[in-house]
């Protein structure tokens, strides 16, 4: 569609502004050109360049080995590059190999399974743990053993406490060996589970639930998890075995896409019937296969297979055969195939018991059964509020259609949008804390190298420093501060870490990550044991969940439009009713300030107002001086937002602009009992007093509150304010904002969506899972004018920034305030001001790349000595102060600040999360990921639009990009994917390449 774009532009002299796309379903679809056309134009340059070199050479393949990457599962060449590994020997062939493994390896001139089986400890590569190099040294030699010898062996290895054979629980005749099939190309925007399987061996008997359409996916799951819930009655103790983790998934997932059996699921995950053979398998032995799938583990049990269907893929592929011919035949044969993965779960169960007791006798320990967890019962009163919650959502949602599509949301009717979305909000918080508790429970499975090198979250490898004395805080105090040494990770704590052993919380005193140590405080019996941490589990939301259950009662009792109009506004949709000002008439004002804004706001009628802020526009100052005007005319007003440092921003600078005014106020800030969170007032004489105590903030006695959606949901805060503001409103899902909105009578929303996101960790139904700034967007990337303000003019970028901002994000709305374009940048280095790019070529980084590392910090040594103007203010000479390093990734960002620190240069390094708010005249943004195939969080994160918008729009004079070329060239699978690559093709197509000389 672009390149007929492309054409059509040629023809009509202009560009088409949208593309359309008629989908299978008779659906029509809208593109913006402009959000595809530079990845478009950059892949077809990209392959003109290969055509011409490739037929410069007398052989193109040459001595090229490729690597395997995830496009080999649909190229038609995979057959071909496999046989070309398989020749060469290549050490990808090893099982568990990782690209940046193969790369330290070659670089030790070890580059072939039999030299790495061969090799010895003087040959493991720097900065290779020896216990890794020794686990992959084994792994070839068993792979060559096949090789030479035709026959398969394997190898046990010792056991962590409580993983491996310790996962296996005592066998049971009630034990069900199950099996899923499902499709994931079923259709463009949904996958279909079509086969349920069982087998049973106590009765030999094989069953199954078919879902060969999705009207039939719930009824087959249903019917699975029924069936389970009544052989439990008969054999209490019994286990579902499965071999790797996409069943267990799978029930997951269905059980929160069709909102059934969601609580026989939790049992199910609480009570550890589900067992992983793949965890045991992998967790205890080494075998003499490249891969560890069940196919290549059945040659060690002798199980062999007739069925005309062989694989996963295959079955897949007969599957839809079936769809277009209707033969039942087809499904008979994916069906003994499926009854064939099943019965061969259950002998791979078999063998295992047998390698259990080959393992007690070689390591000579004793491993017991897995034990049941503890039964968790529900109290009196959650089973109250869950019975509450389903006669709720039943009343709700009972007379309206099933909705799954945008298109299927669009054919209701204003009214029943608003009660549809009303009934899926209510289950939101349960819908969340599922995947986080999922987590937590599965790295408790997962061994120490797991955590360490596979879990982005998780912080192991911890070791006691036994020459750091432990501290003991008071005199009875019966725990201890120890410091504990890690190795270099990537992990991502959060509150209340837990130790995965013991599933128990540890007391976490501080990180020191430069140190790469950190201070727990515990009981010295625990002190020596813990070796790993993982981030605990959801906060609870009970006041937030009893908010939204009495919003939906008033609902249905046809008092919620008399009682809170504003919450009935925002979940219809409709703009905001403001006196003066009828329905479709602009609200923008022409003059953006604090006076226009404020008479805007106090002509709410019981409604809401949303202002969008762009990066530069000074949403906060703007919000604060309208905070300090209101409170001046004697309003009530409550501040809310996700964390406790935005709430600390805006209700300093309300202090700031109260005691410019001469305004006085008593004011509230609901804290945390964490000095390190304390709220520190700017004024010498502070207008708003700290509080950890929710009663003295619904007492009515202060005027301006702040606080999280924590304190604003509590049914004691109900209609106790004239105005709530909700900063980084675009972080706010939907349903929390629903449930604090009870407290007053109208909403300010500043925020931006376009910058950083929502976090959601929750699968929901259409719309239900949308911060409450996307609700009101819809499609629209700004505000029109008749539905909110847009704080149309940028304080901060110059203007070259600015209109790439502009026009890639904003619909072209967003202008540079007057004097922004005199902002720049002299130095032996990087010179003048805009957009820089600069490609540098490197491989196999994932998440950190010292060439980009290196580069940032040589061209700092240069700026640091040069000099800087910014807006209203004289060229003077640049400081550390004046730049900003940003990265994605955590690994990166130490990186580059452990090598500023040997270059002791002390310039601010931090992650797009961690900076949204700042700025600084130059802002370096590296992405450190070498390619498409080396991404460790997949399209979404790298090339989130909202990521790169932050990053770039913190600068002042210069933004550079730094970034392998290579990335522009990665592969997407939707259009979304698409419209995120193409704004970095976007950029490196607009901005200079390194240095450019001042206009």
């Amino acid at each position: 569609l672009c390149f007929y774009s492309d054409q059509l532009a040629r023809v009509q002299g202009c560009a088409p502004e949208f593309m359309h796309v008629v989908l299978g379903t008779g659906e029509q679809e809208a593109h913006r050109v402009s959000n595809y056309s530079a990845y478009c134009a950059h892949l077809k340059e990209s392959f003109l360049k290969d055509m011409a070199r490739l037929e410069q050479l007398d052989d193109p393949a040459g001595s090229i080995i490729p690597m395997p990457v995830k496009h080999c599962e649909i190229c038609l060449w995979d057959t071909f590059c496999k046989h070309r590994r398989e020749d060469a020997d290549h050490l990808s062939l090893v099982a568990r190999m990782r690209r940046e493994q193969i790369r330290k390896l070659e670089a030790a001139d070890i580059e072939t399974v039999e030299q790495l089986a061969t090799a010895t400890e003087d040959q493991r590569p720097p900065n290779f743990k020896a216990e890794t190099y020794d686990t992959l040294r084994q792994q070839a030699a068993l792979q060559l053993h096949h090789r030479h010898t035709g026959s398969h062996k394997h190898e046990l290895i010792r056991l962590e406490e409580k993983l491996g054979f310790g996962l296996l629980p005592e066998p049971n005749e009630g034990d069900i060996f199950f099996d899923m099939e499902g499709d994931p190309l079923y259709e463009p925007a949904r996958n279909l589970y079509y086969l349920f399987g069982a087998y049973l061996p106590n009765e030999v008997q094989y069953i199954s639930f078919w879902a060969p359409d999705p009207p039939q996916e719930q009824r087959a799951f249903e019917q699975f998890i029924d069936f389970v819930v009544q052989r439990r009655k008969q054999y209490p103790q019994l286990h579902i075995y499965h071999y790797a983790p996409y069943e267990k998934i799978a029930l997951r997932n269905l059980s929160v896409q069709y909102g059934t059996r969601e609580d026989i699921v939790d049992d199910l995950l609480r009570g550890e019937v589900l067992v992983d053979l793949y965890a045991v398998v992998r967790q205890t032995m080494r075998i003499s296969q490249p891969k560890y799938g069940i196919k290549y583990v059945e040659p060690l049990y002798n199980f062999e297979r007739a069925e005309e269907v062989r694989s996963g893929d295959e079955s897949v592929l007969e599957f839809e055969k079936w769809r277009v011919s209707g033969d039942d035949k087809i499904l008979n044969a994916i069906e003994r195939y499926n009854e064939a993965d099943c019965r061969s779960t259950h002998e791979l169960h078999k063998w295992l018991l047998d390698r259990r007791l080959e393992a007690i006798l070689k390591f000579g320990t004793d491993l017991p059964w897995r034990q049941p967890p503890p039964a968790k019962t529900k109290t009196e009163q959650r089973e109250e509020e869950l019975s509450q919650l389903t006669a709720l959502q039943r009343e709700l949602l009972e007379p309206l259609p099933q909705i799954e599509t945008r298109v299927e949301f669009d054919l209701l009717d204003e009214e029943r949008q608003a009660r549809w979305l009303l009934g899926q909000l209510l289950g939101y918080h349960r819908r969340e804390e599922k995947p986080v508790y999922w987590q937590f429970f599965d790295r408790c499975e997962k061994t120490l190298a797991e955590l360490q090198f596979e879990d982005r979250d998780a912080l192991a490898g911890l070791a006691l420093c036994q020459e750091i004395p432990a501290v003991r805080v008071g005199q009875r105090d019966t725990t201890l501060i120890y410091t504990f040494r890690f190795p270099e990770q990537e992990y991502n704590l959060g509150n209340g870490p837990h130790d995965p052993a013991t599933r128990q919380s540890v007391n976490l005193i501080d990180i020191d990550e430069d140190a790469g140590t950190l201070r727990l405080k515990v009981r010295p019996e625990r002190a020596t044991a813990i070796v790993a941490l993982i981030p605990s589990g959801p906060f609870p939301t009970p006041k937030q969940q009893a908010s939204l259950r009495e919003t939906a009662q008033e609902y249905l009792d046809d008092t919620l439009e008399a009682r809170h109009p504003a919450i009935m506004d925002i979940l219809k949709g409709r703009p905001p009713r403001i006196t003066g000002i009828r329905e479709r008439d602009a609200i923008q004002p022409e003059v953006l300030d604090a006076e226009s804004i404020t008479a805007i706001v106090e002509k709410l009628d019981r409604s809401y107002l949303f202002i969008q802020g762009p990066p530069g526009t000074g949403k906060s100052t703007k919000g604060s001086e309208v905070i300090a005007r209101l409170l001046r005319d004697g309003k009530r007003v409550g501040v809310m937002a996700n964390s406790h440092k935005a709430i600390q921003n805006l209700l300093c600078k309300v202090e700031e602009c109260a005691d410019k005014t001469g305004v006085t106020f008593s004011g509230l800030y609901k804290g945390e009992k964490d000095e390190d969170s304390a709220y520190a007032s700017p004024l010498e004489t502070p207008l708003i007093r700290e509080t950890t105590s929710n009663a003295e903030c619904e007492s009515g006695a202060a005027q301006l509150i702040g606080g999280t959606a924590w304190l604003f949901a509590r049914e004691e805060m109900a209609d106790q304010l004239d105005y709530l503001f909700i900063d980084e409103a675009g972080q706010i899902a939907l349903a929390n904002a629903i449930a604090v909105a009870r407290c007053a009578k109208n909403l300010v929303l500043l925020g931006d969506p376009l910058q950083l996101a929502q976090v959601s960790k929750g699968t929901h139904p259409f719309g239900a899972g949308a911060s409450v700034l996307e609700h009101l967007l819809g499609d629209d990337p700004t505000i029109p004018a008749e539905r909110g303000i847009f704080l149309n003019e940028s304080y901060r970028m110059h203007p070259e920034i600015c209109s790439f901002i502009s026009d890639a994000v904003y619909d072209s709305r967003l202008a540079p305030a007057a004097g922004t374009a005199d902002q720049y940048v002299i130095s032996d280095g990087l010179t003048g001001h805009g957009l820089r790019y600069i490609p540098i070529e490197h491989s196999d980084n994932s998440r950190e790349s010292r060439e980009e590392a290196e580069r940032i910090v040589d061209e700092i040594k240069h700026l640091v000595n040069g000099r800087v103007k910014t807006r209203d203010a004289d060229e003077r000479p640049m400081t550390v102060r004046d730049i900003l390093v940003v990265s994605p990734y955590n690994g990166q960002r130490r990186l580059i600040r452990r090598l500023l620190q040997v270059a002791g240069i002390a310039v601010r390094v931090g992650t797009v999360d961690k900076f949204q708010g700042q700025e600084a005249p130059v802002v370096f943004y590296s992405m450190a990921t070498s390619s498409g195939d080396d991404l460790p969080r997949g399209v979404n994160f790298l090339f989130e639009k909202n990521r790169l918008n932050v990053a770039i729009s913190r600068a002042q004079c210069m933004s550079i990009l730094l970034a392998s070329p290579r990335l522009l060239d990665v592969r997407c699978s939707s259009p979304e994917q698409i419209a995120m690559v193409n704004l970095l093709c976007r950029y490196a197509s607009e901005a200079a390449i390194g240095d450019a000389v001042l206009a």
